[in-house]
C-alpha cells in the first residue's frame, strides 16, 4: 500500500475552530488487503480521562475516520483527519497504519506511519484603564474613561492601553455604536496591529 502523504500539517487555528485533511490509502498489491490504525495510537489521540475526580474528560484534539478498511487490488480509500483547536499549544501525534492480508493469516506485513502536526492559539488582549496598574483593593479605580465635567467648547484627553498577551500578532479597530459617539469622540490610533507582549496606547 501507499499513502498520498505521510505528514499531515495543519495551519495554525484559532481556539474553537477545526480543520480536516484527507489522506488517501492506495493498494499497490495484486491481492486484497486490510489496513487499520494501531489501537494504542487511537487511544493516544482519543478522549482522555478527567484530570481530577468529578471533572470533565479531555476531548480529543484529533479525530480520524475511518480507522480501518478493506482494499481490493488497485482500490483507493480516503481517511479524514480532523484537528480540533480545543486548547492553546502545539499538538504532534503519530498514527501507525498496519497492513495485513485479507484474512489476516500472515500477520502485519507492513506499517505506514503518518505524522500529525498542528497548533491552536488564542487571542488575548487586555485593556488597561488609567490608574489600573497601581490600583489596590483599598484604592480601586474606575474601569473606564472618566472625562469629568467640562465646558461644551473645551476638550479633555484620556488614554487606555491595549496589551497583547497572546503569542502572535493581532489587529485591533475601535468601532462606534452610534454616529453621535463618533462626532464627540476621537480615538488615536483608531486601528492598528499589536505584536506579542506589546502595548498600544490609545487616546
Amino acid at each position: 500500500m501507499a499513502l498520498s502523504s505521510q505528514a499531515v500539517e495543519f495551519q495554525r487555528l484559532l481556539l474553537g475552530r477545526s480543520d480536516t485533511k484527507v489522506v488517501q490509502i492506495a493498494s499497490r498489491s495484486a491481492l486484497p488487503q486490510r489496513w487499520s490504525i494501531v489501537q494504542a495510537d487511537l487511544d493516544a489521540i482519543g478522549e482522555q480521562p478527567a484530570a481530577e475526580p468529578g471533572g470533565a474528560p479531555k476531548l480529543p484534539s484529533y479525530t480520524v475516520t475511518p480507522t480501518s478498511g478493506f482494499l481490493a487490488p488497485g482500490e483507493v480509500a480516503s481517511m479524514a483527519v480532523t484537528f480540533h483547536a480545543r486548547e492553546p499549544g502545539a499538538c504532534a501525534k503519530t498514527l501507525n497504519i498496519q497492513i495485513t492480508d485479507a484474512e489476516s493469516l500472515l500477520g502485519v506485513v507492513d506499517t505506514l506511519p503518518v505524522a500529525l502536526t498542528a497548533e491552536a492559539y488564542d487571542i488575548k488582549v487586555k485593556v488597561e484603564w488609567p490608574g489600573e496598574a497601581t490600583a489596590t483593593p483599598e484604592a480601586p479605580v474606575y474601569m473606564g474613561l472618566d472625562f469629568g465635567s467640562f465646558k461644551v467648547v473645551d476638550t479633555r484627553t484620556s488614554s487606555l492601553e491595549l496589551i497583547n498577551e497572546g503569542k502572535y500578532q493581532v489587529g485591533f479597530k475601535f468601532l462606534f455604536k452610534s454616529k453621535m459617539m463618533r462626532n464627540i469622540l476621537k480615538i488615536e490610533p483608531e486601528e492598528g496591529l499589536l505584536e506579542p507582549a506589546t502595548e498600544a496606547p490609545a487616546a
